[in-house]
């Protein structure tokens, strides 16, 4: 944490680094720590998920970053819209590719049916252990 009048954060040789006028407030450098993180997942989310859209064959039309308690993600089949878990953004990019893969297959198949599995399996087929890595780490 560093006293500056122009506040922000940055990644600076593996450290977060957090720009603030009053280093003793703890609810401003979560603020700005939290705006960080959701400018940074906004970015890296939608580039993913076009990159996953011509891989299933299917567009979404909106992608919302929001704080889920007990999910990484989900998807509204009908609007076509997905969310996806802002904590998301701290894990590797490989289980992030999970999350938006899996997502995006519930395009094609809505629920956890056997063929939504196999579809999972042809076209990311190391996903279980993507699941267990994010999971669990």
């Amino acid at each position: 944490v560093i006293k500056a009048n122009n506040e922000g954060v940055r990644l600076y040789r593996g450290y977060i680094e957090i720009y603030t006028k009053d280093k003793d407030n703890t609810i401003r450098k979560q603020e700005l720590l939290k705006k960080w993180y959701m400018d940074k997942a906004k970015i890296k989310f939608n580039e993913l998920v076009h990159e996953y859209e011509k891989i299933v064959k299917e567009e979404v039309n909106n992608i919302r970053v929001i704080t889920m308690k007990t999910r990484w993600g989900s998807c509204n089949i009908e609007s076509r819209n997905i969310n996806l878990n802002l904590e998301l953004i701290k894990k590797p990019r490989y289980c992030i590719e999970y999350v938006i893969f899996h997502e995006l297959a519930h395009l094609k198949y809505p629920n956890h049916s056997k063929e939504f599995w196999e579809y999972m399996s042809v076209h990311m087929p190391n996903w279980k252990w993507r699941k267990d890595k994010l999971e669990y780490s």
